[in-house]
């Protein structure tokens, strides 16, 4: 499994970025910061299907960290993880659960 990969950003999409002829889907916020030719580390996660493999990458331990707790929970894959984290920051995500505020939580992406 790949746990990390550095190397020069080739190209920017919506939502994913091409690291050394890799493929790696990132929230939003952290895809921003990304700039083309630009030399980077990312964190991976690396889901394993039957029909593909996909690399989700992320800037800081703790968007790698949230998105890995998120996959916990039953109905949560990463395509919904992404979104999360896309949608919200996780210091917002831990404080809004800390505090169950159900508004916040609700406009998540997937959660209704």
């Amino acid at each position: 499994m790949i746990g990390s990969l550095k190397g020069t950003v080739d190209s920017l999409g919506i939502d994913n970025c091409i690291i050394e002829g890799y493929r790696v889907f990132m929230p939003a916020a952290q895809l921003a910061q990304l700039t083309q030719g630009a030399s980077v580390r990312l964190h991976i996660h690396t889901a394993v299907r039957e029909d593909a493999i996909v690399l989700y990458g992320f800037l800081s331990r703790e968007y790698y960290d949230l998105f890995e707790l998120l996959l916990t929970i039953s109905g949560v894959g990463p395509k919904m993880a992404l979104g999360i984290l896309s949608a919200v920051k996780p210091d917002a995500f831990y404080l809004a659960v800390q505090s169950r505020d159900i508004k916040v939580l609700t406009k998540l992406p997937g959660i209704g």
